[in-house]
């Protein structure tokens, strides 16, 4: 499925292109959503525009369509090297991959409009950890590491559940505001953010019609019975 363009990093082909421009668009929206926090959280004097960010995002749009075109092309054009299962995985993970710089520059455009962040030092905590979680991605695409997906995994869907808790706990309390309103908003961007990072992961260790699914039961074979081995021997 999707490993076989990992392998394409070590390969001297025109194919290369594809697993180059793929890890080049997972990268540009790991750098979107840090400076979408920039923005958010008003972390730096140097503070980046959102209309900055629709530059940077429309570029990550360019990116999936030609990787699209690309994918398509040499499947249909080169099916001995190029299977049906290869191009939906790639067609899969664009897909999010492009979400992800779309919330991120919808976050900023908020943050600009409200001139309000998030309140407290958990909320910016979370952030932050949402930022690392997206900058991961593509060195644990790179490496074909599944293990450490499956890590992330585990990693991002307990920060997914803080955020939302965050989120519940704006929600409750009272009196509620604009900026209760702006906050919650924000919140869900970065949800959605992660759980488009988890699907991305889920194409390194899952089937293709478990894509998008991340519970252990929907693991590859060969991810299950390397979890059972380092859980025996630990």
């Amino acid at each position: 499925m999707f490993r076989e363009l990992l392998s394409l990093f070590h390969a001297e082909s025109r194919e290369r292109r594809i697993a180059e421009d793929l890890d080049r668009m997972i990268r540009e929206s790991a750098e979107i959503v840090r400076l979408a926090g920039d923005i958010y959280l008003r972390r730096t004097p140097d503070t980046p525009t959102a209309d900055s960010l629709k530059q940077r995002d429309k570029a990550i749009n360019k990116l999936q369509r030609e990787l699209r075109k690309q994918a398509f092309g040499e499947a249909v054009g080169d099916p001995g090297n190029f299977s049906l299962p290869f191009c939906l995985s790639v067609m899969n993970v664009v897909k999010d991959v492009e979400r992800i710089g779309d919330y991120a520059k919808d976050l900023a455009e908020l943050a600009e409009l409200s001139g309000s962040s998030i309140p407290g030092e958990p909320g910016s905590a979370v952030i932050g950890r949402a930022e690392g979680f997206v900058e991961q991605l593509s060195p644990t695409m790179r490496a074909d590491d599944q293990m450490q997906a499956v890590r992330l995994i585990d990693g991002g869907k307990q920060l997914r559940r803080e955020l939302q808790a965050l989120q519940r706990g704006l929600l409750s309390g009272s009196p509620s505001g604009p900026d209760t309103a702006t906050t919650t908003l924000a919140l869900q961007y970065y949800i959605r953010i992660v759980s488009h990072g988890l699907n991305v992961l889920s194409t390194l260790v899952t089937p293709l019609h478990h894509m998008d699914y991340v519970g252990k039961k929907d693991l590859l074979p060969e991810v299950k019975r390397q979890l059972a081995e380092t859980a025996e021997g630990g």
